[in-house]
């Protein structure tokens, strides 16, 4: 399947900046498009090459064809959860690191809790996201 940035039917949307052309994107799977756009706005200033998926389907594909760094998802989303993309990415790829930001208690979902790399609750602040993500991404260099 070949995805076209900003296709409305496949959720897809692909942010690059000329700093990081070259990286591998950090992919961002949420259903809410305000939320989404806000978090590939904050990336993508602080240099990331981004890209996002509306729901856990689409972003295992995406993953397949993409390989990014790190993935940030919400949990309760149509189309394929936050849970089963988290399953999916621990026994695929358990080499990238998984944020959630959801809205939803950690606690709920104590298996997924266990693997991921960590939880930022909704509504979060753009400066813990963005160390969040760069504390992750720093790590992944540190320890790949």
């Amino acid at each position: 399947m070949i995805f076209q940035p900003d296709d409305p039917h496949s959720g897809v949307r692909i942010l690059d900046s000329q700093v990081s052309a070259r990286q591998p994107p950090v992919l961002v799977v949420e259903d809410m498009d305000p939320v989404r756009d806000l978090i590939l706005r904050l990336l993508w200033a602080d240099g990331y090459r981004t890209l996002a998926a509306s729901n856990g389907r689409t972003a295992q594909l995406l993953i397949c064809a993409e390989r990014p760094c790190l993935i940030i998802t919400d949990l309760n989303m149509p189309g394929g959860s936050g849970q089963e993309l988290i399953e999916f990415c621990r026994e695929r790829v358990p080499e990238i690191p998984v944020l959630i930001v959801s809205g939803e208690m950690p606690s709920h979902y104590p298996d997924v809790m266990c693997w991921a790399a960590g939880f930022l609750s909704k509504p979060f602040q753009a400066v813990a996201l963005r160390t969040f993500v760069r504390r992750l991404l720093e790590a992944r260099v540190t320890h790949p």
